[in-house]
Order: structure tokens, then C-alpha cells, then sequence
């Protein structure tokens, strides 16, 4: 078990995650607890592409470090084993200058992978003669053939994730089993073999219609601050992969999206947003707070409701609430006197 302590903030998207991270750690730092925020989002990783993925902006930026940020270059690929390799540095570069790390998130996998050992958390190189066989079948006859075998995993997959969809085909052949079947059982492997860290964990938690009117709000925001070109500028970056069939007409992309197009889009994209929102909590609900990790309930009802309107009395009181049940937390595992 690690000795020093460390903070995870989760929540779905749209639950004021952002604002609260970094209005708590100004709070921590009023009380001489040096706080920085690690990202685990897995969007937010890879450089640029700031409006689909939402990160926080230059001012925000400015009043809290931030790691694991805006670093990975778009054309690489970046996975749940490289996040766990770099969150570790990251919390011992830290910890190693006595400061309490805030991890801020955003992808349930990530945040798993780093607290429990996971299915993910290795290499997991395709063998290369598989690999090979593969290159002479297009993505769809792939995806197909993964459909067959294991429905439940290609439904989770979209049908051009050509690597991803090899991975699992690669699974199925070289172990004998469905990648579904696979997961299942190294989820009871991790269960056994207990968690990696001893974090308090803050849940925000909302009212799903306030959390619906922010996400509907927060479409309209990306839709007007130019979301529709960065789509253009990284087709295959997932955060943007619904909205390619409406952006794409017999010509190429259109020039100037019409109100039309915009409606679509802004349509796709809520949709999208409160799906991903909705199996977010699920994760948190059904996996977060079952465990026997310490976990507090930030409840923003009533406080947090459109984009950029909060009760700021109420706001501040519920982040200090937060701020002292750390330094309860961190005294009861003697990292405060």
C-alpha cells in the first residue's frame, strides 16, 4: 500500500469537475497543502482540440498546475497501460516534492486501471503473424467477423476502429476465449487482489436533467467556438467520430456548415455527450462506490446548474467542505500534523 496520499476527483461529464478541481485546490493551497491536478481524461491527453474535449482554459490553467495535459502528439496512439506508467511518475514526482496530487477525471478506465491492476495494464501488442493475416482483410469484413465471435465487445467498438477491432480478433484466436469473456474474468483476478492505492475519492453528483441542460448548453458553447473545424482538422480522434457522416457530402467536407448542419450536429453531439454521461455513472454507481475506497458525495443540486451560473456563496461553502474532510483524511493517515 502507498504511504503518501492522493486525491481523485470523478464525475460524469458536465458535473462541474473542472471549476471544483481547481477551486479546490486554491482552497487546499489557503491552508499551506501544495495541490496540482493530474488529468485522466483520455481525450484531453493528446495536444490541441480544446473545444470537443473541453479543457480547461488558459486562465484556469494559469491557477493550478496541470499534468498530463495537452502533451501527447495526435497522430500517436495513447493508451490505459502508458496512462498508468505516466500517472505513476507523475504522483512520485509529487509526492517526491511534498505535494498532494488531485487526479481529475473523466475516463472510468483510466481512473480503474490505476487503482486496480487491470486487463489493460500491460503492453498488449497484437502478435505480428496475426497482425499480418489480418492486413489483407478490410476494417468492415473485420468488424463482421468480431461481430460474430463477440457481439458484446463490437458493440462497444466503432466499426472503424481497425486496431482496437484486431485486438479483440487477436485475443479470441491466440487464448481461446472472447475478448468479453476475457475482461470478465480479469476484473475477478483484480477483485481478489485488492486496490492499488488508499485515495479519497469526491464523487460530483447531479440532478440528471441540470446535468442534460449543461450538456445541451455546453454543445451550443463548442458549436459556436469553432468545434465543427477541429473536426475537420483530426477526422479519427474519437471525441469527433459522430459527427464525420454529417460533416462529409459527395464533394468533401462543406465549406460553411448551414443552420441545418449545425442542428444536426448540435443534436449528435448531446445525444452522444449524455449516452457517454450516463455510462459514466453507471461505473460510478455500480464500481466507484462499491468498492471500500473512502468516498465523498460533492451534491451540486441546487448550486450548479447551466453553464457558467452557480450559486457562489453556496459553491464556495460546498468546496470547503470538501477541503476540510481532506485535511481529515490526510491527517488520519499522518500526512498532517
Amino acid at each position: 500500500m502507498e504511504t503518501h496520499d492522493k486525491i481523485s476527483d470523478v464525475g460524469s461529464t458536465a458535473s462541474g469537475k473542472t471549476k471544483f478541481s481547481i477551486d479546490f485546490c486554491k482552497k487546499l493551497n489557503d491552508f499551506n497543502i501544495n495541490a496540482e491536478i493530474i488529468n485522466s481524461d483520455s481525450m484531453q491527453v493528446y495536444k490541441g482540440f480544446n473545444i470537443g474535449t473541453a479543457k480547461p482554459s488558459e486562465d484556469e490553467l494559469s491557477l493550478i498546475p496541470h499534468h498530463l495535459l495537452n502533451f501527447v502528439d495526435p497522430t500517436q496512439d495513447y493508451n490505459v497501460s502508458m496512462f498508468v506508467k505516466d500517472c505513476s511518475e507523475s504522483l512520485n514526482l509529487l509526492f517526491s516534492q511534498n505535494k498532494l496530487p488531485v487526479i481529475v477525471g473523466g475516463t472510468n478506465l483510466y481512473i480503474e486501471a490505476l487503482l486496480w491492476p487491470s486487463v489493460m495494464d500491460s503492453d498488449n501488442n497484437n502478435s505480428e503473424s496475426l497482425e499480418d493475416y489480418f492486413d489483407q482483410f478490410d476494417t468492415q469484413t473485420l468488424y463482421n467477423l468480431l461481430n460474430k465471435i463477440d457481439p458484446d465487445r463490437a458493440n462497444q467498438l466503432h466499426r472503424n476502429d481497425r486496431k482496437r477491432i484486431i485486438r479483440s480478433l487477436d485475443i479470441y484466436h491466440s487464448q481461446g476465449i472472447t475478448h468479453t469473456e476475457l475482461i470478465k474474468l480479469r476484473k475477478t483476478q483484480k477483485d481478489k487482489e485488492g486496490i492499488r492505492y488508499d485515495p479519497l475519492i469526491l464523487c460530483l453528483k447531479s440532478d440528471p436533467e441540470i446535468q442534460r441542460s449543461r450538456i445541451r448548453e455546453r454543445v451550443k458553447s463548442m458549436l459556436k467556438s469553432g468545434i465543427i473545424k477541429e473536426c475537420k482538422e483530426l477526422l479519427e480522434l474519437k471525441a469527433y467520430k459522430e459527427l464525420i457522416p454529417l460533416l462529409i457530402d459527395e464533394s468533401g467536407f462543406n465549406e460553411e456548415p448551414s443552420e441545418e448542419l449545425l442542428e444536426k450536429c448540435a443534436i449528435v453531439l448531446e445525444s452522444k455527450t449524455w449516452q457517454y454521461s450516463q455510462r459514466q455513472r453507471t461505473w460510478i454507481n455500480q464500481r466507484l462506490l462499491k468498492s471500500p475506497l473512502k468516498t465523498h458525495i460533492v451534491n451540486t443540486n441546487g448550486i450548479l446548474t447551466l453553464i457558467y451560473q452557480l450559486d457562489v456563496g453556496v459553491w464556495d461553502k460546498l468546496v470547503m467542505e470538501s477541503v476540510e474532510i481532506t485535511i481529515k483524511h490526510l491527517r488520519d493517515f499522518n500526512q498532517l500534523v
